[in-house]
């Protein structure tokens, strides 16, 4: 459990950093810049351990016999970090953090289709009541929300792919520093391409390719450790030892986190109807995926 409370605490530092960040560089520059510094980090890490260690060269054949699971993980990263660095530019950490519940709920759905969980109907009304809470939560400010809104929620299904991916990684004996190195090379060269045929075309506006100051880049490097080794690789040791709807739903206290620190830290502005939205879908969620939640409900009856 500790590894996950300190990847927990590493990913909302990491976050608050890079909406700090690109709301100065944009989303254009920052996401090439920050996968390539965090492929050295994850990189360095993972050589030094290895030298330490002693630990051979990874096991290909072992590696590719789980290659479901790392396309899962790799694609799921590269879809949703695009869209949710897109979306946090445009809408902001506190509301992105509210529809990124959904991540869990989408999770939950993987595990009923093909896990054969199955859920009682408190439990499907909760998951709809989720739905219905974010259509009204986004009615706020539509028209200026909306695109940041609707790239936030498809950014969920990518990041459910990636979370099962990694799940079953992380039971399969591959080393976690190895994964997650692949995971960065792999979106590095991703992102990079994309940035080079977004430049070629000519489709990112000039004010956007500023070059970032030497106290934002070292803001940029801080925020690359603690995706790449404080959240990553340290959240790999933890999901051998935890259930994974364990660890979502200690994800589901972020939004709350992550919408108090953007209005004191960031400037950022929620209104009194999105907040009791925001809380309506953090409470259906958080009871669809705690089983505990059900229990409670039980002896209250009684």
């Amino acid at each position: 459990m500790l590894f996950v409370v300190i990847a927990y605490f590493a990913h909302v530092t990491e976050n608050m950093l890079i909406a700090y960040i690109i709301k100065d560089t944009g989303p254009y520059l920052y996401i090439p810049l920050s996968y390539i510094l965090s492929t050295i980090w994850v990189f360095s890490y993972e050589r030094g351990l290895r030298f330490k260690t002693g630990k051979k060269n990874p096991d290909w054949n072992l590696i590719f016999s789980h290659k479901g699971p790392l396309v899962s993980y790799i694609g799921g990263a590269f879809i949703g970090n695009a869209l949710w660095f897109f979306s946090l530019y445009l809408i902001g950490i506190g509301t992105v953090s509210f529809i990124l519940v959904f991540i869990r709920l989408f999770v939950a759905i993987y595990a009923y289709l093909f896990m054969g969980d199955r859920y009682p109907a408190d439990k499907i009304v909760a998951f709809a009541t989720a739905f219905v809470a974010l259509i009204f939560y986004s009615y706020n400010g539509l028209e200026e929300n909306f695109l940041g809104i609707a790239l936030a929620l498809v950014s969920c299904l990518g990041f459910s792919a990636e979370t099962i991916g990694k799940k079953k990684l992380a039971l399969s004996g591959l080393r976690p520093e190895s994964l997650v190195f692949w995971r960065y090379f792999t979106l590095a060269i991703l992102f990079c391409l994309s940035f080079l045929v977004f430049q070629t075309l000519q489709l990112i506006p000039s004010d956007m390719l500023e070059t970032p100051s030497p106290f934002t880049f070292l803001l940029i490097f801080f925020a690359c450790f603690l995706g790449s080794v404080g959240t990553n690789i340290v959240l790999f040791y933890g999901l051998k030892t935890i259930p994974l709807s364990t660890l979502e739903a200690l994800n589901t206290t972020k939004p709350v986190l992550f919408s108090i620190l953007g209005i004191l830290m960031l400037n950022e502005t929620i209104t009194s109807h999105q907040i009791l939205w925001g809380m309506v879908i953090v409470l259906s969620s958080l009871y669809f995926v705690l089983p505990g939640f059900g229990k409670v409900r039980q002896k209250l009856k009684k």
